[in-house]
C-alpha cells in the first residue's frame, strides 16, 4: 500500500510539472487562457501529489473537494495555499474567458514555487517512510 502511494504521489507530481512546461509554452504562444487552466491543473497535480504522499489526496478537483484542496495546500504553508487560491482563480477566469496575459504571468512563478515545495514535501515524507522501514 506504501509503494501504491509513492507512485501515485510521483504520478501526480509528474503531471504538475508537465503542466508547467505546458503553461509556459502556451504563454510563449501567447495563448494566455490555456496557460490559465494549465497553471491550475499544474496547482490541483502538485497538491493531490503531496496529498498522496502524507496519504491524505484530496480526490478529484471539484467544487465539492475545493476545501480539501485548500487544506491539504495549507499543510504546505500560506504561500502554497496562496498559490493554489491564484490558480483556481485564473480556472476561472479560463472558464470565463476573461483574464488577462498580466494576470497568468504574474501567477506562473507561484505555481512553479507550489509545484517545487510540494516535491520537496514528498519526497521528505517518502524519505521517513523508508527511513523507517530500515528500522
Amino acid at each position: 500500500m506504501a509503494q501504491q502511494l509513492v507512485d501515485k504521489a510521483a504520478w501526480y507530481l509528474w503531471s504538475a510539472e508537465t503542466l508547467l512546461d505546458q503553461a509556459r509554452e502556451e504563454l510563449r504562444r501567447g495563448n494566455h487562457c490555456q496557460a490559465a487552466e494549465k497553471l491550475w491543473c499544474a496547482a490541483a497535480s502538485a497538491v493531490r501529489g503531496y496529498g498522496a504522499a502524507v496519504g491524505s489526496d484530496p480526490g478529484r478537483p471539484t467544487r465539492s473537494t475545493l476545501d480539501r484542496y485548500r487544506e491539504t495546500a495549507s499543510r504546505l504553508g500560506p504561500e502554497a495555499l496562496r498559490a493554489l487560491e491564484e490558480a483556481y482563480r485564473l480556472h476561472n477566469c479560463f472558464c470565463n474567458s476573461d483574464c488577462s496575459p498580466e494576470e497568468v504571468e504574474k501567477t506562473l512563478p507561484l505555481v512553479e514555487r507550489l509545484v517545487h515545495e510540494a516535491e520537496k514535501a514528498a519526497r521528505k515524507v517518502s524519505n521517513r517512510n523508508i527511513a523507517a522501514k530500515g528500522n
